[in-house]
Parts: structure tokens; C-alpha cells; sequence
């Protein structure tokens, strides 16, 4: 009965992972990144949006596979050097202060996209 029950965990958490990775594996087209390039608060605006929706998603699915590592490395690497970048070049820096947090969370979900066939071959 036992092995039932972590066998369909199982395919719970494998379920979740493809989920995930079908997400991460969305890309927009070269034209319209290209066209909103012109537009920056646009489409600074949609990023915060898209990030603020889907963020609370991929913590949820990392914290029900247990791995507590990947959320981790989220707060180190994207979430602290946000709010820091934030404070400290808001001032200053202007658009620089929503580019390093936007380039930090796609370097951050570029990695997990590369790692999760991995964690579903577990």
C-alpha cells in the first residue's frame, strides 16, 4: 500500500515538473521583443506582472519536490540582489535598477529549465 501511495506522488511530482518546464520553455518571438524593446516601462511593466504571477508558482512546485536548494539559490540570486539593486541604484541608476533583477530571474529560470530533465530522470 505504501509503495502505491510514493508511486503516485510519483507521478504527481513528475506531473508538476512538466508543467513547470512547459512554462519555462515559453518564448516569445524575436519581432515582438524586438518591437518592445521601444518600450521599456511597457514592457518592464508586463515582466513585474508575468514575474509577480508565475514567482509564487515556482516556488510552490519546487517546494513540494523538496528542492529547497533551488529555492535557495532564488533567494540568494535573484530576490536579494533585486531588493539590493533597488535601494541602491534606484537613486542612481535608474533603468539599470530593473535590468540586473530582470536579467538575474531569467538567468535563474534559464537554469532551473536546463536542470528539471534531470530532476525528472530522479
Amino acid at each position: 500500500m505504501i509503495s502505491i501511495m510514493s508511486f503516485n506522488s510519483t507521478l504527481q511530482g513528475n506531473e508538476r515538473l512538466k508543467n513547470l518546464r512547459k512554462w519555462l520553455n515559453f518564448e516569445l518571438p524575436g519581432v515582438i521583443l524586438f518591437g518592445l524593446s521601444f518600450f521599456y516601462n511597457f514592457a518592464f511593466t508586463t515582466f513585474l506582472i508575468v514575474v509577480s504571477v508565475f514567482t509564487p508558482y515556482l516556488i510552490y512546485v519546487l517546494f513540494l519536490e523538496k528542492r529547497y536548494g533551488w529555492i535557495i539559490f532564488f533567494a540568494v540570486f535573484v530576490a536579494l540582489p533585486g531588493v539590493l539593486s533597488y535601494y541602491f541604484l534606484s537613486t542612481i541608476g535608474g533603468m539599470l535598477a530593473g535590468a540586473i533583477p530582470m536579467a538575474l530571474y531569467l538567468f535563474y529560470c534559464y537554469f532551473l529549465k536546463l536542470s528539471i530533465p534531470g530532476m525528472l530522470d530522479e
